[in-house]
């Protein structure tokens, strides 16, 4: 999309201390229907504690009524019995995504034994679901992903960290800019996650880059945080090591380090300041360092992981055990309900929503088939994972997914190969789920140039922006999104909206209703231009539908 601002958190956390979440001993076990609220007390209208990804194991405190008194890591509150099941099972968990590859196998290359590359790397999503800060400005795209886990303390410390991380980089590129106002500024700011689940303690990893015309090279964004389950408490290395141990903790790292063939022996002198960065992983204590920080810049981004057996002596909290990972449902065919039919002679409308998918992604649905109408869900491909149910709701229902990239990168500013990766993984991620076919590629910032054109016709996919840009990313108002698409709609228009914003959720309730009692088809895109002349072409750009291109007859 062209501009876009602070993407909605899906988890609203009570600012109480965490440890006033103290858990409770577990009577039973529920795992959950889709994304859940908790509350702090048994009704709908109590506060929201958080919002609790679909297939979470939850304790069962209180199985009594219609709402039970469940626990979630370090929080305790209520949800309703007819969102959970209870089938028994172990000690509860934060919510688990699924299985992936270890850090290791993620983050190797021949060159270097620990080279990190996180656009490259397989994503590591063994906690949480994902959420993230998209924004665009004059002279920034920025795309900040990272994990909601249900601990208070880490999710308010990710979000926080996310947001003056953009606020610093826009401030100096606003203060460069203005200094050098000949200068063509166009930056990008993309950061991913990896996040760990082990028996007691929560690990993320925040690893990206700034790319800018101002820098010479590229700087990497590194940041890890880690919690203890039990207390909700944030960890950092002293909490984590035995303090009369750190140099040999450091020794070992060094060691380590010197395995890199292009050191040749000339070998920094590691002391404890390399340790800021540091995530517990479910197979040992990993260690991120960013290009040129400590390291000769050409050896890039690197992330080494020390195995808990050899560091079990000098670690100070009990050394941390690798959970089994909750099996994931089976892949599934796309659904039978056949084609709908669409008349070309009654005027039709393409809803298409970006960003997502995200927990308010299924009302959205609800209300389409309600109103008998279908839209287009634009995903970004590494938050797939975290709402699966999401995606075979949008196939289920009759919509369509298109592609908005893996990771929400400005396709423009990457080569070839690039390009088709971002493009082509989240289809890949879909196909993991449900068998639909994926037949229109959404350029996020709606950047496009001939290079995007050229991977697009290799790939055989149009490529879709829109006649009507609500910006209820800039506003957040259900009205005025509801007023930008019922004054300016017409026959053929494309809209574009974010299913990742309460607001936008909002605006629906109006809009699609609306839309329906004027006679609008609320239509996919493959439905809008399966009538027009010629269809719609790999690698060309639509941005609407033209109804004198439309054939009204067979």
């Amino acid at each position: 999309m062209r501009f876009k601002g602070w993407c909605a958190l899906c988890v609203l956390l009570t600012c109480m201390l965490p440890m006033l979440f103290a858990p409770a001993r577990a009577e039973s076990v529920a795992f959950t229907h889709g994304d859940v609220a908790m509350h702090s007390a048994p009704s709908p209208d109590a506060q929201v504690i958080a919002r609790i990804a679909g297939g979470s194991q939850m304790t069962v405190l209180d199985a009594s009524g219609d709402w039970w008194h469940v626990s979630f890591g370090p929080l305790t509150g209520y949800m309703e019995a007819a969102s959970l099941d209870v089938p028994g099972g172990v000690s509860p968990v934060p919510t688990a995504g699924p299985a992936a590859a270890s850090t290791a196998d993620a983050a190797s290359t021949p060159s270097s034994p620990y080279r990190f590359a996180p656009d490259e790397a397989v994503l590591v999503h063994q906690v949480g679901y994902s959420e993230s800060l998209v924004d665009y400005q004059a002279h920034l795209a920025t795309s900040i992903f990272y994990p909601v886990t249900g601990v208070p303390a880490m999710d308010e410390a990710i979000v926080r960290w996310a947001k003056d991380t953009h606020a610093v980089h826009l401030a100096s590129l606003e203060d460069l800019s203005n200094a050098h106002p000949e200068a063509d500024a166009e930056s990008e700011l993309t950061v991913h996650y990896n996040a760990y689940l082990t028996d007691r303690y929560v690990g993320v990893l925040e690893a990206g880059w700034y790319r800018s015309p101002f820098l010479a090279r590229e700087e990497d964004v590194l940041r890890t945080f880690n919690a203890d389950l039990s207390t909700g408490q944030l960890l950092t290395y002293g909490d984590i090591f035995r303090r009369d141990r750190l140099d040999d903790v450091c020794a070992l790292l060094a060691s380590r380090l010197a395995q890199i063939s292009a050191l040749e022996g000339d070998m920094p002198e590691v002391d404890v300041g390399w340790l800021q960065n540091l995530v517990l992983t479910d197979t040992g204590v990993a260690i991120a360092l960013a290009r040129g920080e400590y390291l000769p810049a050409y050896l890039g981004a690197q992330l080494v992981v020390l195995p808990y057996a050899e560091i079990a002596d000098l670690m100070q909290i009990p050394v941390p055990q690798a959970r089994p990972q909750t099996p994931q449902p089976a892949k599934t065919d796309a659904p039978q309900t056949g084609p709908r039919t669409i008349d070309p002679t009654r005027p039709m409308v393409a809803l298409t929503f970006d960003d997502g998918p995200s927990e308010y992604t299924s009302e959205i649905l609800d209300l389409l088939t309600q109103y008998g109408g279908a839209a287009t869900f634009c995903v970004v491909g590494n938050r797939i994972s975290s709402y699966p149910d999401q995606i075979r709701a949008i196939a289920a229902q009759g919509s369509e997914i298109a592609t908005h990239t893996w990771s929400h990168q400005k396709l423009t500013s990457l080569g070839a190969e690039s390009m088709e990766r971002q493009i082509v993984r989240p289809i890949e991620a879909v196909h993991e789920i449900v068998d639909v076919p994926v037949r229109f590629i959404r350029p996020p910032y709606g950047s496009v140039d001939s290079n995007v054109r050229a991977v697009a016709r290799k790939l055989g996919m149009p490529i879709v922006l829109w006649s009507i840009d609500t910006e209820d990313w800039r506003t957040m108002n259900a009205d005025k999104t509801a007023r930008a698409i019922l004054k300016n709609v017409k026959n053929g228009s494309i809209v574009l909206m974010h299913d990742v914003h309460q607001p936008t959720l909002q605006a629906m309730r109006t809009v699609i209703p609306e839309l329906a009692a004027r006679g609008y088809q609320m239509v996919t895109l493959s439905e809008l231009y399966s009538v027009r002349e010629g269809g719609a072409q790999p690698g060309v750009v639509y941005s609407h539908l033209d109804p004198s291109k439309i054939v009204t007859s067979r």
